[in-house]
């Protein structure tokens, strides 16, 4: 997922940051300009916080559908797409402690003033729930009630479900300490220690004037939580308090218009969803709050099945255990014992598995579970292995495009139906720059053949940049929520 780089909404000034990151000296340098250009950075509750950088937001992408996500709300929208996404979250070690950061992009153009409208009056929400069958409804919310700025009575608060019915627009979030008018004592977050305004269990900004390819102008909502506090406080407070950093979430973002954060939710819902509509199909995929998985994937390998990950970043992680399903049947656990953990919560490292107890021909998926130092797990997957090949057609390897004149790819279905191709820089495809059909877009090939557009063509040229050659490969649906992938040939581009 792309996200427009904050040197371009932040101010601009000349910073030298040196930090280390995958054991390494970042320096971040830009231009000063002035701040009604390019908006700026807003630090509504908590002060001397260190937030993550641009590379370290991971988009929940489920959370978008290409559109404005609910229109004509007049308040404060989620907007969202590929390109721009709507919704993200981080991982960051600041001091010592471990928070999870969310960031959530609302329609609003303008600078945003402290105590001023609109956000005198906003209510956002950052919903969670656990992937509980049957149960649609959130568990606790992480909520942003700035009206009247005050923070005795308002302010960034840790709240849990209240009433409840079928639609969004009967949901009522209660504190986490059943009291609405103290916000200073946990388990709501404190703002006063070490000094005042400088709190330690979370924080809240604003980032304004970020531009967008098709939202105009907008502004970043950022939450920063403790996962020490959640930690603290699911002991001190398990009746009602069972929320942990290193379980599996469900995600969604809502708000309420001009009214305190103990009303029903009836502003906006992200992803489609609007506060008189069902709530069951509204939340994101369950995600992971432990490891930032940057790959998963699965292939066959000399008769093995071969499943390799990398993690972006690892906090507490003790190490991780494979399941496996044949067809749609189900998962059984099979490693014999942990992979122990080789990353850290500033780096990642790469994994590799072979299963052999796999027969031709058939249909594996298989599940990643990462397990923490408290016994709490979350799963990613599933990804599948067909032990067959998808055989590529053409054009043939280290094939030379002309300019202007795209190729035509063509593949062998085999029992596939779903069909994307995909490039990349390198032969083992460590990043896809590019894709097709519909670049960025949710679009599948029906069939075993495809034409490049000229501007698809001229898109895949201009994200190639300097790069002679490229790779490509066809990534196939196999089973549902899994994906498969051919192997890769080189395609020389003049």
């Amino acid at each position: 997922m792309h996200m427009k780089p904050l040197d371009r909404v932040l101010h601009k000034r000349l910073d030298c940051v040196a930090g280390l990151f995958l054991g390494g000296l970042i320096c971040f340098f830009s231009l000063w300009l002035p701040p009604a250009l390019f908006g700026g950075v807003v630090q509504h509750f908590g002060t001397g916080h260190t937030w993550p950088a641009d590379g370290e937001w991971v988009a929940v992408s489920s959370l978008n559908d290409g559109t404005d996500l609910v229109a004509g709300k007049g308040y404060l929208d989620f907007v969202g797409d590929a390109t721009d996404p709507c919704f993200y979250r981080a991982f960051k070690d600041v001091g010592g402690k471990k928070y999870i950061y969310f960031r959530v992009r609302v329609k609003y153009s303008g600078a945003v003033v402290y105590g001023g409208a609109p956000f005198d009056s906003a209510n956002i929400m950052v919903l969670v729930k656990y992937n509980t069958p049957g149960d649609n409804y959130p568990d606790y919310a992480f909520t942003w009630d700035a009206k009247s700025n005050d923070i005795s009575k308002h302010g960034l608060e840790m709240q849990v479900r209240g009433s409840t019915g079928i639609k969004w627009s009967n949901i009522q979030m209660d504190d986490a300490d059943t009291n609405p008018n103290t916000k200073t004592s946990p388990p709501d977050f404190n703002y006063t220690a070490p000094a005042p305004g400088a709190g330690t269990d979370g924080f809240i900004r604003t980032v304004d004037g970020v531009g967008t390819t098709n939202f105009g102008t907008t502004t970043f909502v950022d939450f920063s939580i403790s996962c020490d506090l959640l930690k603290t406080n699911n002991t001190a407070n398990a009746a009602r308090y069972t929320i942990l950093c290193g379980q599996s979430w469900q995600l969604q973002v809502a708000s309420i218009d001009n009214a305190t954060d103990h009303n029903a939710i009836g502003g906006d819902v992200g992803h489609g969803a609007n506060p008189s509509s069902d709530i069951a199909g509204t939340w994101s995929d369950a995600v992971s709050t432990l490891v930032e998985l940057s790959r998963f994937e699965g292939s066959h390998e000399n008769g093995k099945a071969l499943l390799t990950w990398k993690t972006a970043s690892e906090i507490d992680n003790a190490g991780f255990h494979l399941w496996r399903a044949e067809g749609e049947g189900p998962y059984v656990r099979i490693t014999t014992a942990m992979i122990p953990a080789l990353g850290s919560s500033v780096q990642g490292a790469e994994y590799a598995f072979e299963d052999s107890a796999v027969y031709p021909n058939r249909i594996y998926s298989y599940k990643l579970e990462d397990i923490d130092m408290n016994g709490q797990s979350a799963f990613h997957g599933p990804v599948a292995v067909y032990m067959g090949t998808i055989d590529l057609i053409s054009p043939s390897d280290a094939s030379r495009g002309l300019a202007g004149i795209p190729p035509r790819f063509a593949w062998d279905t085999g029992i596939f139906a779903s069909f994307k191709i995909e490039f990349s820089r390198d032969a083992d495809f460590g990043v896809t720059i590019f894709t097709l059909p519909g670049h960025g877009r949710e679009e599948w090939i029906q069939e075993g053949a495809y034409f490049p557009t000229k501007p698809e063509w001229n898109g895949l040229r201009s994200a190639a940049g300097g790069y002679r050659t490229v790779y490509w490969r066809i990534r196939a649906r196999i089973l549902p929520g899994a994906e498969i992938v051919s192997e890769s040939r080189r395609l020389l581009l003049r």
